[in-house]
């Protein structure tokens, strides 16, 4: 009966999964299916004849337009594969890009620990780049997320890093950022002296807060309705014996 319980609702989750790709899928308009089309024909001569440059722009270019339609999980599929050859052709600055945008993908999905690990592997290329603005950001963005799972301490040393960076910059808006952000963190883990003594009253955005160009911020019916009809089915199979 165990068996039969976890077979049940392996199908159930599979089931669930499926239907979100489905309704992703079905959310793309002619144009987009055709430009996709035509860019897939394009990517399979790109790896055939080992244009590992061309391949990563298109795998890139297919990857924005499944973000800008919504479906999410496409578009971090051909993120990932874009970015793998780009870090292959040490080509630092299109894969920082990429692996930003899977970090912001995985926050709209409410995927933090995969967020994270987009931006930490968008800080590590950064690094391996060179550009001190761009490490800045990047620290920043990591930040970011480790405050979100509650790891001020941590998120604290990205940001002194930042701001230290920021300062040799002087770069103004990046510096006040790291100021605010230092504040929220040392209120959080209670360091009172800390947070009086930062200039936190002037609030900018950082890079990552900003909202992506790209918003996807489509609901269907689909994804929302269907799963809510199939939930007393989930846990009827939970009460199996």
């Amino acid at each position: 009966m165990k068996l039969t319980k976890a077979l049940l609702l392996y199908f159930f989750i599979t089931l669930i999964a499926n239907i979100s790709l489905y309704a992703q899928q079905n959310n793309l308009s002619s144009q987009q299916k055709e430009a996709l089309a035509k860019l897939n024909e394009i990517l399979t001569i790109y790896l055939n004849s080992n244009k590992d440059l061309e391949a990563a722009e298109t795998y890139s270019d297919i990857g924005f337009i499944y973000w800008k339609s919504g479906a999410l999980r496409y578009a971090t599929d051909n993120f990932v594969e874009g970015a793998k050859i780009f870090i292959a052709l040490k080509k630092y600055k299109q894969a920082q890009t990429i692996y930003s945008n899977l970090g912001v993908i995985y926050t709209d999905l409410e995927e933090i620990e995969l967020a994270l690990q987009s931006f930490e592997k968008s800080l590590e290329v950064r690094r391996k780049g060179g550009n001190k603005t761009d490490i800045a950001s990047g620290l920043i963005d990591v930040a970011y997320l480790l405050q979100l799972l509650n790891l001020y301490d941590d998120a604290i040393k990205y940001l002194q890093e930042a701001l230290d960076l920021s300062i040799k910059l002087n770069n103004t808006s990046l510096i006040y950022t790291c100021y605010d952000m230092l504040a929220y963190n040392y209120k959080k883990i209670g360091n009172v002296k800390k947070f009086n003594v930062l200039p936190s009253k002037l609030y900018l955005k950082s890079p990552f807060l900003a909202e992506p160009i790209v918003a996807a911020t489509h609901k269907f019916v689909l994804l929302i309705c269907v799963p809510h009809l199939l939930m007393p089915i989930f846990f009827a199979i939970l009460l199996l014996p």
